[in-house]
Order: structure tokens, then C-alpha cells, then sequence
């Protein structure tokens, strides 16, 4: 005997309802080499018109599912990710559309906040954290790096 798992709802509904699993014991072919066995995706990603990741589900079982949401600008620059526990990162950008300031927030509470300089050839000269200056090493050994959600780079 072994338990075999079939998903009891649609697609959408484990968007929003995390889904359920409904298991029955049935007896199997002592022959078969495996069971057949449905399992929860490890990751979805939901797209809007323009391509961008708006959603994104990670999770083995519908128990374990945790969900990332993602907002953008009409430029399809990443203006706001909210994270399971629903704190936001929230984006802003200079007249070069290069992340200047990004703040973590929980309940309109700021709780981390990062500001990015840049000088006029578009290298960071600065980066602070909550006020205090981070000490940067010098080019070229580092580069900015870029910020991916599922296979599309945002910055």
C-alpha cells in the first residue's frame, strides 16, 4: 500500500488558497517500480502582459507554499516586492533609471534602508545603509550586481 496524492484544486485556487491535498491508500501492483504520485510545483511563476514576473511560489507541498508578489512601473522597472511575511521592499530610481534607494518596510515601519551614488559614468560611489557609509572597494575589482526574479533581470 502506499499513498497517493492528488491535487484537489485548480491552479489559481493554490494562488490563493495554497491549495489542498487529498491522499487515499490503495493497494499497488507489487511490479510497479514507482508510485504515482502527484507533488506541489517547486516553483511557479505568474507573468503579467509584459513579461514581468508578478508572482512567484516556492514550495514542495501546499503546507509549505510561500508566495513573493512584485510591482512595476510603466518603465517595467521593479517598484515594490513583497515577501511571505509581507514586508516590502520598495525601489525608487534616478533620472538614469539606476536603483538609487531601496527601503524594507513591515506596516508603513521602515526597518532597513540602503542609498546608492553613483558618479557621471554610472559607477557607485557610495552606498549607505540605516545612515551609516559602507566602505567600497576599489574598481575594477566589483561591479553592481544584477537583481533576477525567475529568469528576466530587473536591474
Amino acid at each position: 500500500m502506499f499513498a497517493r496524492c492528488a491535487l484537489i484544486t485548480s491552479l489559481s485556487a493554490i494562488f490563493l488558497l495554497l491549495g489542498a491535498i487529498r491522499c487515499e491508500a490503495e493497494a499497488e501492483d507489487p511490479s510497479a517500480t514507482a508510485p504515482d504520485v502527484v507533488a506541489a510545483p517547486k516553483e511557479m511563476l505568474k507573468k503579467d502582459a509584459q513579461g514581468n514576473v508578478i508572482e512567484r511560489t516556492l514550495g514542495d507541498t501546499p503546507a509549505e507554499l510561500q508566495t513573493w508578489r512584485y510591482e512595476y512601473d510603466q518603465q517595467g522597472r521593479l517598484m515594490r516586492e513583497t515577501n511571505p511575511l509581507s514586508i516590502d521592499k520598495l525601489y525608487t530610481y534616478d533620472a538614469e533609471s539606476r536603483v538609487g534607494v531601496v527601503t524594507q518596510e513591515n506596516a508603513d515601519v521602515v526597518l532597513h534602508k540602503v542609498v546608492v551614488t553613483y558618479d557621471a559614468n554610472g559607477v557607485i560611489t557610495g552606498v549607505t545603509v540605516d545612515g551609516a557609509e559602507i566602505e567600497l572597494p576599489e574598481p575594477p575589482n566589483w561591479r553592481d550586481h544584477d537583481l533576477y526574479i525567475g529568469d528576466r533581470p530587473v536591474y
